[in-house]
C-alpha cells in the first residue's frame, strides 16, 4: 500500500466467471496467490484478463518464467535490484500519494446480481488505524511500534 498499489482480495471459493469479473472490473496488474494451483487457474483465465501483467506466487517450491509468473523471492529479488538502482523511487511513491487514492478494493456477494465493489482509500485506511489506536489508547491497553494492526474480514458462507 505505501508504492500506492491497491490491493483487491479474491476468495479462493470464487468461481471461474467471479475471478475474471473482479480482476477485469478493479483492473489488477498484478496477482499475488497463495499457490501454484491457484496461479494455474489464472493462467488459464489469462486470455479473458486484459489487464493482468504478471502472477507472483507466495508458495515457496514455486519458480516462475521470470517475465509474466515469479515466485516470492524471485519477485523480491526483483524488487531489491530495481531499489538499488532507483534508490529514491520507493520514497518518490510515497510522497505522491494522495487521501484519495486506493488502498483496497472489497467484493461483495450483495443480495442480487454481480459481485458489489466497496473502494476504501488511503484516509479511509489511515483513519482506521488512527481510530484503532485511539480507542487502546482510551481503554489503557499498551501499544508500541512492534505491535501489529490486523484487519479480519467474514468468509462467504
Amino acid at each position: 500500500m505505501m508504492a500506492g498499489g491497491t490491493t483487491v482480495t479474491i476468495f479462493p471459493t470464487l468461481s471461474d466467471d467471479e475471478i475474471t469479473y473482479i480482476i477485469n472490473h478493479s483492473q489488477v496488474k498484478f496477482a499475488f496467490v497463495g499457490t501454484p494451483e491457484m496461479l494455474h487457474q489464472l493462467e488459464r483465465l489469462w486470455p479473458q484478463l486484459p489487464t493482468l501483467q504478471g502472477i507472483i506466487c507466495l508458495n515457496g517450491e514455486y519458480q516462475g518464467d521470470g517475465e509474466k509468473t515469479w515466485s516470492l523471492e524471485e519477485f523480491r529479488t526483483l524488487g531489491r535490484s530495481y531499489a538499488s538502482s532507483h534508490p529514491h523511487a520507493l520514497d518518490e511513491r510515497i510522497l505522491s500519494l494522495k487521501g484519495s487514492d486506493g488502498a483496497t478494493i472489497i467484493y461483495t456477494s450483495g443480495t442480487t446480481g454481480r459481485l458489489k465493489a466497496a473502494r476504501f482509500t488511503q484516509k479511509n485506511c489511515v483513519w482506521a488505524i488512527w481510530r484503532g489506536l485511539k480507542m487502546c489508547a482510551i481503554g489503557g491497553t499498551p501499544i508500541s511500534c512492534e505491535d501489529v494492526y490486523f484487519n479480519v474480514m467474514p468468509l462467504p458462507m
